[in-house]
């Protein structure tokens, strides 16, 4: 697998995570008690996957840094 394939499928792992948790949000007012239960579970499933993502990332050396910017970044 190639570094950009990883990288699109990690960028995967976090939008499931963040359309689950708009899902839930949007279905406070609108679901049954049961239905907001599992959208809930479905969620910090979810989020809980992309937690799970980052330790393993840190144990392998990696650490949260922002990048310099770039004269292209700038220009927007």
């Amino acid at each position: 697998m190639t570094d950009r394939q990883q990288l699109e499928r990690l960028m995967a792992m976090v939008e499931q995570a963040r359309n689950a948790q708009r899902e839930y949000y949007a279905s406070k007012k609108t679901s049954t008690p049961d239905q907001i239960k599992n959208k809930l579970a479905d969620m910090r499933m979810k989020w809980d996957s992309v937690d799970n993502l980052f330790r393993a990332l840190r144990q392998l050396g990696y650490v949260p840094t922002k990048h310099s910017e770039t004269d292209q970044s700038k220009m927007f």
